[in-house]
């Protein structure tokens, strides 16, 4: 259904009614440094003397457990110069602290073969965070009062909000405390309200209910509450996102490589004044090998040191037993460990319908009201007919052409009584002249033979080939038989299709040490990748491209560094080819729009544009001919621990008319090169493979983009650039919120250049943006999911938000997991209107509609930033080889997608980072 205005789960401060707020802060003593950072570098065998801050993942770790309710910023290293470390609405005894303290000092230094200096290390360690040394009267609470409606009215030079840092991590710390209140409670339907208790979050706050929801089919549900800022915007928002923690019910078969979450429950301090809480202790589980499954790494040594592990259940039991643990469980008392999706298949599908997410907002509006206040809906920009053309246009046109003919077949079928399967079948597919036109272009550009040749690599007795023929077929029509395989006349050229036997060794996994260091991980990938060049065949025409037939993920799940992918990715990069890769055909009818999904994307990787990514909006000038620039930076051996890793920048260049076809550059190259032949280099290059974060490569990645992006303008073409901020701020911070300047890039003014700068924000890893949904004039009583482009604020910050796509055609947006749903769905053939009752339903798909806040940066003068927006908003729809948008505007999204040819072919400095984790609910 089609809304007017959009419903953000967005809230601002009710200044009329908040008050100054007392909290206490305890530090970091100066005089710890250097004892503690001493005892750290002598366990570090390599350049102790380069480490200059003491990592204290393992210390907040303790904390989360053993002291729920202190707040943590969200850092996992110390400079330990008295800055300031724990947060508290009411303070604990700091000699409870200590305690924890000092048994973390104890897996700090060396842990094996330790020596008399080792010994002294620990010992001067140790002193000096006991009572009378140095340092301890700053170990103290301190009080401290901040004032949440003064902080809200600080802005920067450019109009943007900017308080105190405090308010970031104290404000959704204390508007969870509200919801989590004793006696608060969730009115959800028919059965008893549902509490919430605080949980532990990165970042913000977040509340989950306890206990879980469901006993067969264990879950909670989650509110997560940030404050964020938007551009131009002069005070600050807090944005809240719903959504289920499900839980582990059957045995777990926990990874190797990572740390799981496990969460208490505790009506009792675990640890002496420490304080009793009603918030989740956090711990993390872990499976070793020949060691089994205990608590994660040093966090089980500090419990060890303070004797705690009588006060937890034996980590192997819960792991084996996890519905047991739950069935225990009360609600003051209980043990879930956190279900990720490496760990198998959970029963209750992920994300809330839009009933439960409004439901919730809603709740989440009246317990907070003497806090914050939602605010208002946004408002659509554009009416439906408002495009004259696009991307989106032309997709839907051939579609709905396909489905007339399909139409056509079955009226006849049922006519003459026969069945119209076969017809169907034979149907072209519904994007077949775009694939034509495309690959058309794409050969008559071809120097020499005109020719692309597409090879398939297949399992034995497997129907790969077969499947992606049909799919071809499907496409540009039946095929000529020759003796190198079929092939079809493209253009003024043609295209063939090979299929070629992959041997079974080369297939399964690669053989790699436990504990491997990263010469023998690579060493392994390098022979792997050696031994799979080796029996490929000669290229067969100047354009090759690879579907490679491969195990499914999860057949590497309990190891993924051993994954062959990354082998056949470099081994058919090293001979020019691009490489898409296919999951065994399993026989069902499914295989056949998988495999054309795999056909499709092997066009993109060969830089074939499909849809022409051209935006006309009526009553809006715009260029004849727009360029289109896009930034992206790969950051490789990237862990929770090291968030910056290495990077590999990368750009894509090409134009709206499709007569620029796709380009790629990385700093690694001389020059720009054609999409699919710079994946392929990027694949080869080893240089970055060794490229660290340096003093000397700081500005490494903003220098190249300054470099570039005056190539660019210097040709005084009308260009877009689009960049994302999640992705491009760490190196190029003047694109996040604080130092956003309208017109400017960087320090420079952009008017006469010609360019144009879209920059877009979606949830990334951090939950960025709020949940959406459409809203009519009653909005109690009239919602859904409505797509479109809405102004958020001002007339430079917008919101691009999709349809449901067809895939999720069949779920309802009214579903609960708790409750029953009574609606009346429309009558069919003159049928009577019925009221129809579904059960709860935890099972069930949902669709979680998600906004991309796009903003306009930067324009020319005279400009109107509705329509570039709305050019980066259509370029959603861009990506043939998707039926629905994707969520970043095409040109991104090829940059973004080169990150296969980078993290495809490297290897991590070692298999498994203490403290990685995988992706949680």
């Amino acid at each position: 259904m089609t809304y007017n205005r959009l419903r953000s789960t967005g809230f601002h401060l009710n200044l009329d009614a908040i008050q100054p707020f007392p909290y206490y802060v305890l530090r970091y003593p100066a005089a710890w440094r250097k004892p503690l950072l001493d005892l750290f570098r002598s366990s570090q065998q390599r350049n102790p003397d380069k480490y200059r801050q003491v990592p204290i993942r393992a210390l907040n770790d303790a904390i989360a457990l053993l002291a729920p309710d202190l707040i943590r910023p969200a850092v996992t290293k110390a400079d330990w110069k008295g800055e300031d470390w724990l947060y508290a609405t009411s303070p604990i005894p700091t000699d409870g602290i200590a305690r924890i303290l000092r048994a973390w000092i104890h897996t700090l230094g060396r842990q094996t073969d330790q020596t008399a200096e080792d010994h002294r290390l620990l010992r001067e360690a140790l002193t000096a965070v006991q009572p009378g040394a140095p340092g301890w009267d700053e170990f103290a609470w301190e009080p401290r009062t901040i004032d949440f409606a003064e902080e809200s009215a600080r802005t920067g030079a450019n109009g943007t909000a900017q308080p105190h840092n405090a308010l970031f991590t104290l404000l959704p710390h204390v508007l969870v405390g509200e919801l989590t209140a004793p006696g608060t409670a969730w009115p959800h339907g028919q059965g008893e309200p549902i509490e919430f208790r605080r949980s532990v979050c990165d970042r913000g706050a977040e509340a989950v209910s306890w206990p879980p929801t469901s006993e067969e089919l264990p879950f909670s549900y989650k509110a997560t509450l940030q404050v964020q800022t938007v551009p131009g915007r002069p005070d600050p928002v807090v944005y809240a996102n719903f959504g289920v923690r499900r839980w582990v019910y059957t045995p777990a078969k926990l990874p190797s490589t990572s740390n799981t979450s496990v969460y208490l429950v505790r009506s009792h301090p675990l640890l002496d004044k420490t304080g009793r809480s009603r918030a989740f202790r956090c711990i993390g589980i872990r499976w070793r090998p020949h060691r089994g499954t205990d608590w994660s790494d040093r966090l089980h040594a500090v419990l060890d040191h303070l004797a705690l592990r009588p006060e937890l259940p034996d980590p192997a039991d819960l792991a084996g037993n996890p519905r047991a643990h739950l069935s225990k469980s009360t609600r003051d008392d209980g043990i879930a460990i956190v279900f990720r999706n490496d760990l198998g298949k959970h029963a209750v599908e992920p994300g809330l319908s839009v009933r439960e997410r409004r439901e919730l907002f809603d709740w989440t509006s009246s317990v907070l009201q003497e806090w914050v206040r939602p605010d208002e809906p946004f408002t659509r920009v554009f009416g439906l007919r408002a495009f004259a053309t696009s991307p989106k246009i032309v997709k839907n046109a051939h579609e709905r052409a396909a489905a007339q003919q399909k139409k056509q077949i079955r009226a006849a079928a049922k006519e003459s009584g026969t069945d119209p399967t076969t017809a169907l079948d034979e149907l072209p597919g519904k994007f077949a002249p775009l694939v034509r036109t495309g690959l058309a272009k794409l050969v008559d550009r071809t120097r020499g033979e005109r020719t692309v040749t597409v090879e398939v690599h297949h399992w034995q007795d497997s129907t790969l080939p077969q499947l992606v023929e049909a799919a071809i077929t499907r496409d540009l029509g039946p095929a000529t038989t020759t003796p190198s395989g079929p092939t079809w006349r493209i253009g003024s050229g043609s295209l063939r299709m090979t299929a070629h036997a992959v041997r079974g060794d080369h297939a399964d996994k690669i053989d790699i040490p436990r504990q491997a260091t990263t010469h023998t991980i690579t060493s392994a990938l390098l022979g792997r990748a050696t031994d799979i060049q080796g029996t490929l065949p000669p290229a067969a025409s100047p354009i090759v491209a690879s579907i490679v037939e491969v195990n499914h993920r999860d057949y590497f799940k309990q190891r993924p560094i051993e994954d062959v992918k990354p082998a056949f990715r470099l081994a058919h990069a090293n001979t020019g080819r691009v490489t898409q890769f296919a999951y065994p055909p399993t026989g069902e009818k499914a295989d056949r729009e998988r495999i054309t999904r795999v056909w499709h994307d092997l066009l993109r990787q060969l830089g074939v544009q499909l849809v022409p990514p051209q935006v006309k909006i009526r009553n809006l000038p715009l260029p004849d001919r727009i360029y289109y620039l896009a930034i992206w930076v790969v950051r490789t051996n990237k862990t929770r621990r090291r968030s910056v890793g290495r990077r590999v920048p990368v750009m894509v260049y090409l134009d709206s008319t499709g007569e620029q076809r796709p380009q790629l550059i990385s700093p690694y190259f001389d020059d720009w090169m054609d999409y699919h032949e710079g994946l392929t280099r990027l694949a080869r290059d080893r240089r970055f493979d060794v490229e660290a974060r340096t003093p000397e490569n700081d500005y490494f990645v903003r220098n190249f983009i300054a470099d570039r992006l005056r190539d660019v303008t210097a040709l005084r073409r009308d260009t877009l650039l689009l960049t994302d901020t999640g992705n491009l701020r760490p190196d190029w911070p003047f694109i996040g919120n604080g130092k956003l300047v309208f017109d400017h890039l960087d320090d420079q003014a952009v008017a006469g250049t010609g360019l144009r700068h879209v920059r877009v924000r979606d949830a990334c890893d951090n939950l960025e943006v709020p949940d959406v949904w459409g809203v009519g004039t009653e909005e109690k009583n009239d919602w859904g999911l409505s797509g479109g482009l809405w102004r958020m604020h001002g007339d430079r910050v917008f919101a691009s938000t999709a349809d449901k796509p067809a895939q999720a055609g069949q779920t309802l947006h009214g579903l609960s997991k708790a409750d029953s749903y009574t609606f009346t769905p429309r009558p069919r053939n003159g049928e009577e209107a019925k009221e129809v009752t579904i059960p709860p339903a935890p099972a069930a798909e949902v669709w979680n509609a998600r906004m991309v806040e796009m903003t306009v940066a930067a324009i020319q003068p005279g400009d109107d930033p509705r329509a570039w927006t709305g050019i980066a908003h259509q370029l959603r729809w861009a990506n043939l080889q998707y039926d629905d948008g994707t969520t970043l505007p095409m040109p991104l999204h090829l940059a973004q997608l080169a990150e296969e040819y980078v993290l495809g072919t490297q290897t991590r400095g070692s298999e498994a980072p203490e403290d990685s984790g995988g992706p949680e609910d």
